[in-house]
């Protein structure tokens, strides 16, 4: 029963639309470019989209990722406290490190931006986010994937047209 609590809260918070909320964050009239990154679409990124015509993001469209993000971090985190919980009573002898195994703090992470233009005429936005600065020297040239590395990885895409974020999934443990 604890499990399905759990994977409720994640997906409830997987499933949030943001609309309402957009005002409540300080807007940003640029791009921070030392922790955001854009990258035109083509048909290379085919893993991240099946199809769509390349775009680009305007002001508005980067409050409302700032918006998802930080909306989709906070269900998550809330999701994780529960498990942590769970694991500190299962495994009292056990010391986790909470704040790099189970929490997400969008401070600590780079994101990069794939934007398209659907089929159905709405902007959608791909987020890839990764912490840590091993990929410093490259991670404003190519997408960074990799196998694992847990919640040091993660990505989502938002429908911006439709106010939606989907397909959020943080990577697993090795």
């Amino acid at each position: 029963m604890k499990q399905f609590f759990i994977y409720s809260l994640l997906f409830v918070a997987c499933q949030v639309s943001y609309g309402q909320k957009k005002n409540n964050y300080k807007k940003q009239n640029t791009m921070d470019s030392s922790v955001i990154t854009t990258f035109t679409f083509t048909k290379d990124f085919y893993y991240i989209f099946n199809n769509g015509t390349s775009t680009t993001l305007t002001s508005e469209d980067l409050i409302q990722i700032d918006t998802c993000l930080k909306q989709y971090i906070e269900g998550y985190n809330a999701a994780q406290r529960v498990i942590l919980q769970e694991k500190k009573k299962k495994y009292p002898q056990y010391q986790f490190n909470e704040a790099e195994d189970f929490f997400i703090d969008l401070k600590q992470y780079k994101r990069q931006y794939v934007a398209i233009i659907n089929s159905k005429g709405e902007k959608e936005v791909w987020i890839n986010c990764f912490c840590g600065h091993q990929h410093d020297k490259y991670w404003k040239e190519s997408i960074i994937m990799v196998s694992d590395g847990g919640n040091c990885y993660f990505n989502l895409k938002i429908n911006l047209t439709t106010h939606t974020c989907y397909d959020f999934i943080v990577n697993g443990q090795a």
